[in-house]
């Protein structure tokens, strides 16, 4: 919806203004519509606006009645008219219709405490001008990005990385062992970037700048009380009437609204309880060339049983011509291919609305990943005694040539189920990266295994079942940290604002509620939410096996792409920078090419990593505009 920044000079000097406006200018795709600055002394907020409620009076930065408190926001609050009529019994005035104005004014009740009274997706700010105390706060689930810089001269936050990067202040130094994080899962996850000094406000996370001192604290986290005494017919009836709410609280805008629709189960309860609540509704799908990925045929049904404005748009191998340009919004390394067509889609929806609603989030939520179903039925392997699984199969792993088939296999099966989980998420594992990293490279980092976060989170739900476990670790990594990254930069990319209503707070903490055997029952994944959604949906819809947002990556490596791929992989300029080892990046390569071994995503996050580099590192970013 919107971009935000701020600058705090912690040595008390004057902050600014044309440099913080420099800083909002960087991020205009996000917010075309306005842009405001406010400064005060040390310390300064901006924000880039795409107007979508109160399009004539809600400009930023927003204040309450003594202008003591100042603040700017990325998001929606949608809740705002039950908190503004209860701060107005409280003697407080406002002064526009904006969802935003309620923040100062709650400032003012409850300080800190604010972001507990608010449902919605957010990242804010609040400036306490009296006291010269900044609080940042991200919404629960990480909807919203939030980055902040700190050198201990200057403090600065901003939506975007590259609105950081247009302080004099912040240097374009790589973190290694950042890159190493995203080397592993395809994205840097929090709260490191891929810059040193550069970090990011975890989800459900508040930060408070106070006498040059930083505090992070968590203020929410989703918890896994298991109801037992009510039936599946009860929690499907609940499940549908809060997630209804939860849509139907999304469609608050003073601009026209549609949706993305794939053709999965997600999508497609979206469309089915957007048409209830608004009626005749535009929806936008993606179409390839290669019929293996192509879902149109189940969101057409969608479409015609809802009577929706639907449009398709095919992606196709030449669109290789827009990837620097979608690279280029995500600011640091990101290896997600499925952003090429979120940015398509988003770019077609742009042309006719300005907000859409999405499914994202269903999969974490109601366990939708065929991956839970496989890691699930691959627990027995824990039934091996401990002593075999290490002591025989993972030497004998180890002893196989790289190329052998068989190699990772036997290694998976040796790990505990936790562990395999996590080598099943990685591009390049703990046993792949010594043949793939230099020996300099290694040596600056602090360690080559990134797991360390994902076994804490795995360890903080030991009691739970294996499958809240699975869930619990990817709502806390790959889902802010893949998938909403994803979504927020493409959609921003063309000024189009993507509300979540299954990432809701009340849908997100009753789905926490629901037993595991009511989300994957008998190898059917979201087995609940179906149930919930069986007299609204098609009955193909509710059958049809998991698909996600593939992209034909091993095709277009092997055909259409492949000498630019192998060009920029191999040239001097690409190996000098000292990260790996030649030799095993062609191995990798004439295996693909050989059709040997599918290397599709570790040639892509290589590949992506080699173009960032030539767009952030050997360029200067904030210079192109």
């Amino acid at each position: 919806m919107c971009g935000i920044c701020g600058i705090v000079n912690l040595d008390g000097s004057p902050a600014d203004a044309h440099l913080l406006a420099e800083m909002a200018e960087m991020m205009r795709h996000r917010g075309p519509d306005d842009m405001g600055t406010f400064t005060d002394g040390p310390a300064g907020i901006a924000m880039v606006r795409l107007s979508i409620i109160d399009i004539a009076g809600g400009h930023q930065p927003m204040h309450n009645e003594d202008q003591s408190a100042w603040t700017v926001c990325n998001g929606e609050i949608y809740n705002f008219k039950e908190l503004r009529n209860a701060l107005t019994t409280q003697s407080h005035n406002f002064y526009n219709r904006s969802d935003v104005e309620v923040i100062p004014h709650l400032y003012e009740e409850h300080r800190d405490g604010l972001v507990d009274k608010l449902r919605g997706e957010f990242a804010l700010a609040v400036y306490d001008r009296p006291q010269r105390r900044l609080l940042l706060a991200r919404d629960r689930l990480g909807i919203k990005p939030l980055h902040y810089f700190t050198d201990g001269s200057v403090f600065l936050f901003a939506s975007e990385i590259k609105a950081l990067l247009r302080h004099p202040a912040v240097r374009r130094e790589i973190n290694p062992d950042a890159l190493n994080e995203y080397l592993t899962w395809n994205y840097v996850p929090e709260p490191l970037s891929i810059y040193k000094n550069i970090a990011k406000v975890p989800p459900g996370h508040r930060l408070v700048l106070e006498n040059g001192k930083i505090r992070i604290e968590r203020y929410w986290e989703l918890r896994y009380d298991i109801d037992t005494t009510s039936s599946p017919e009860q929690l499907a009836e609940r499940l549908l009437a809060e997630l209804s709410e939860a849509v139907r609280i999304r469609l608050v805008s003073d601009t026209p609204i549609g949706a993305f629709l794939s053709g999965g189960i997600d999508s497609s309860a979206v469309v089915a309880l957007m048409a209830k609540h608004a009626g005749r509704i535009k929806t936008f799908s993606i179409d390839f060339e290669d019929a293996q990925y192509s879902e149109t045929e189940y969101a057409r049904l969608v479409a015609q049983k809802y009577d929706t404005d639907h449009e398709e748009f095919t992606v196709k191998a030449d669109a290789s011509a827009i990837i620097d340009d979608v690279l280029s919004y995500f600011d640091e390394p990101f290896g997600d291919s499925s952003a090429l067509p979120t940015f398509v889609v988003s770019k077609m929806a742009r042309s006719r609305v300005k907000v859409v609603q999405s499914g994202d989030g269903g999969d974490e939520t109601f366990a939708g990943y065929e991956r839970y179903v496989w890691e699930t039925n691959r627990s027995r392997y824990a039934r091996i005694p401990a002593f075999i699984r290490a002591g025989i199969f993972r030497p004998v792993s180890r002893m196989l040539p790289e190329w052998m088939y068989g190699k990772n296999y036997l290694n998976h099966i040796s790990l505990d189920n936790d562990a395999r989980y996590v080598n099943t998420m990685c591009a390049f594992t703990n046993t792949a990266k010594p043949h793939l990293y230099t020996p300099e490279f290694a040596a600056k980092l602090t360690s080559v295994d990134c797991s360390g976060r994902f076994m804490d989170l795995f360890r903080a739900r030991s009691s739970s079942d294996y499958l809240t476990r699975l869930q619990y670790v990817d709502t806390n990594t790959y889902l802010p940290g893949d998938c909403l990254v994803k979504t927020d930069r493409m959609a921003n990319a063309n000024s189009l604002e993507v509300r979540v209503p299954f990432l809701d707070d009340k849908v997100v903490e009753l789905a926490a509620t629901i037993p595991a055997d009511l989300k994957l029952r008998n190898g059917i994944t979201k087995y609940i939410l179906k149930q919930s959604m069986k007299d609204l949906l098609p009955e193909k819809i509710l059958t049809r096996g998991k698909m996600g947002f593939a992209v034909p990556i091993p095709k277009w490596f092997s055909g259409d792409w492949a000498d630019d791929v192998r060009q920029m992989l191999f040239e001097p300029r690409t190996l000098q920078r000292g990260y790996f080892n030649e030799a095993h990046v062609r191995r990798i390569w004439n295996e693909h090419q050989r059709g040997r071994r599918n290397h599709r995503t570790a040639l892509w996050v290589l590949w992506v990593l080699e173009k960032w580099h030539r767009q952030y590192i050997d360029t200067d970013p904030t210079r192109k505009k």
